[in-house]
């Protein structure tokens, strides 16, 4: 039988595709199986894909089906199920209502503005065209702070602490700050912002933190501490409450769970998207979510997103929020 040059070329391209879609199984695979282990430094990175992991098993699936591969289907099908479980819940839990009752609407735009960037007027931009009433910023340079001090004029209540190296923070309000404290968890260069921030008599606690990137085991340390006295300070503060920042781990890291049981509040993503924020170059299907909000039994999401590019290598989060109106004497 005379094979022809053409159906040569099918045949090596069709072992290619096989033995490609194999490899990218057992890859798949193992990795699902490391992220069981996330606590463990390094190993934790492995958490942070379940929604690659999930859309590449469902077209190593397709692809293995129509090898007739069918041996490879089996593991790559629970492997995509496990993944899938810890997405859909972002898409598909019930809304968190509160009761009817009186309430304010609060817009916030988080943004991690990347020290190194230059691009203020994106930023500005940005904050113009999103008109939130809250903007919590990170990784605020000295030259960063003295490039937005035109917010100012738009939100007469502020605190910044401008430090080199990111781990600078700053919050803008449009309502009254009755309180503003720097905490610092550790030795480490990452401080937090306390708030307590006045909607006209119902007295908001907003947490900020940006907790160090956990690429060395002392940041891992450092970050995962943060988030632990991050989770303490929110269980004991007064409702309404949110925590918000770059935490510089995604939802499906099991420091992220800790931090939701250990501090009683929800994600703000539940029911509404995965979003994912970082990094702002890459296309969406690539991205992971670092940047979150958590929020109390007495603020409803009503949406959530990410904005448009401001320059940096983090989208900005938007949330429109529903806070049930409390008793200032009660919650000060």
């Amino acid at each position: 039988m005379y094979l022809t040059p053409k159906f040569i070329n099918q045949i090596i391209l069709l072992k290619l595709v096989k033995n490609l879609t194999y490899v990218t199984v057992a890859i798949i695979s193992a990795l699902t199986l490391i992220s069981l282990l996330g606590r463990y430094p390094y190993l934790e990175l492995s958490t942070h894909f379940r929604l690659q992991y999930a859309w590449i098993s469902l077209i190593c699936i397709v692809v293995l089906s129509f090898l007739r591969s069918w041996k490879l289907v089996l593991p790559v099908t629970l492997c995509a199920f496990f993944n899938l479980a810890q997405i859909i819940p972002y898409y598909y839990a019930p809304p968190r209502q509160i009761q009817d009752l009186p309430s304010n609407t609060l817009k916030i735009m988080l943004a991690n503005v990347e020290g190194s960037n230059k691009n203020y007027p994106a930023l500005i931009q940005t904050v113009k065209s999103v008109n939130p009433d809250l903007v919590v910023l990170q990784e605020i340079t000295e030259r960063w702070w003295a490039n937005i001090r035109e917010f100012t004029s738009d939100y007469p209540y502020f605190k910044a602490v401008p430090r080199p190296g990111g781990s600078g923070l700053a919050i803008f309000s449009r309502y009254p700050i009755e309180l503003a404290e720097v905490l610092f968890f550790d030795d480490s260069t990452h401080p937090a912002l306390f708030c307590k921030i006045n909607l006209e008599g119902t007295l908001l606690t907003v947490l900020a933190i940006h907790p160090p990137t956990p690429m060395k085991p002392i940041k891992f340390a450092y970050r995962n501490g943060q988030l632990a006295q991050a989770a303490s300070i929110m269980k004991s503060a007064a409702e309404p409450k949110l925590l918000i920042g770059d935490f510089n781990t995604t939802m499906w890291s099991p420091y992220f769970e800790a931090l939701v049981n250990d501090s009683g509040l929800r994600d703000a993503r539940l029911g509404k998207g995965i979003y994912p924020s970082w990094h702002a170059r890459l296309p969406p299907f690539i991205r992971i979510p670092i940047d979150h909000c958590l929020v109390s039994e007495k603020i409803e999401v009503n949406s959530i997103e990410t904005g448009n590019n401001s320059g940096s290598d983090h989208r900005p989060l938007i949330l429109n929020l529903r806070i049930e109106k409390q008793n200032l004497q009660a919650n000060q």
